[in-house]
């Protein structure tokens, strides 16, 4: 990986950061520091080296064991993590974000459970032509609680069994974060969340309760660029997802694989 270490960085150093060729590595950082600040949230320790971060304790929903940080992470170096996680527990439904989409994880007895593509936005000072007036962000553990209600409503995030809490209002306290939501009325039709890390803002969580797609970037990145101003914005995408954002602008710099292991 590039000089950039997740457990270095207090502030973004733009010279350096933002080179063209680390884009990738600056959304897989920015991934990786909000599975951490998720996974504190919820009390879940955490572990990471310059090759990947991981997870030994059973994970929130939709987050993986273990997240690749660098391009020179190997099969073997994952591999090995990955037993020592499944020492620590049990190893039916590990999964790991292959950041770089470079393993081959399937003789380990892992599949592919979805690919999709890091996205990155510079910023633009034209950002002027979406819905801000539409969105806001939420400022209490009451705004974030209907937030997430209206989060689980999203076809995508349906899952078997009752939602548990899946983002503690201890979030809200740090400055790097924001739930932006979107009303119709006084329902929560739309939301996303960014996350600042050392030179981007990452969008994700990106839903829309009244269609198959989250389909308003252009509000979206103009109410990111109002908190988080001259920031580029990162993220990842795939399917009809990742075509609404490049048509909103974003650029695809690099693939990544998701692969989750399921005992039979």
């Amino acid at each position: 990986m590039s000089n950039v270490r997740l457990r270095q960085h207090t502030q973004p150093s733009h010279e350096k950061l933002l080179m063209p060729d680390h884009r990738q590595e600056l959304a897989v950082l920015n991934n990786v520091f909000w599975y951490r600040a998720v996974f504190r949230a919820h009390g879940i320790d955490c572990g990471t080296d310059d090759l990947a971060w991981w997870s030994e304790a059973a994970t929130p929903p939709f987050h993986s064991n273990l997240v690749v940080l660098s391009p020179s992470a190997d099969a073997s170096h994952v591999q090995g993590r990955l037993r020592a996680i499944a020492r620590a527990r049990s190893p039916s439904g590990l999964g790991v974000k292959d950041s770089f989409a470079k393993l081959d994880l399937s003789a380990a007895g892992y599949e592919i459970l979805f690919e999709a593509d890091w996205i990155w936005r510079e910023h633009s000072h034209a950002d002027s032509t979406g819905s801000a007036e539409a969105w806001a962000c939420v400022t209490s553990a009451a705004e974030l609680t209907a937030w997430e209600s209206a989060w689980w409503g999203d076809a995508r995030n349906k899952l078997d069994g009752p939602a548990s809490c899946q983002f503690p209002a201890s979030l809200l306290e740090s400055p790097n974060h924001r739930f932006f939501f979107k009303l119709r009325g006084q329902a929560v039709v739309a939301g996303a969340i960014a996350n600042r890390s050392p030179g981007v803002v990452g969008l994700s969580n990106a839903f829309s309760v009244s269609s198959a797609n989250f389909d308003d970037w252009e509000g979206l990145i103009q109410c990111a660029g109002e908190h988080f101003p001259g920031v580029p914005l990162v993220g990842y995408e795939r399917g009809a997802a990742l075509a609404c954002a490049t048509s909103a602008g974003f650029v695809p710099v690099g693939a990544l694989r998701v692969w989750n292991r399921v005992l039979r």
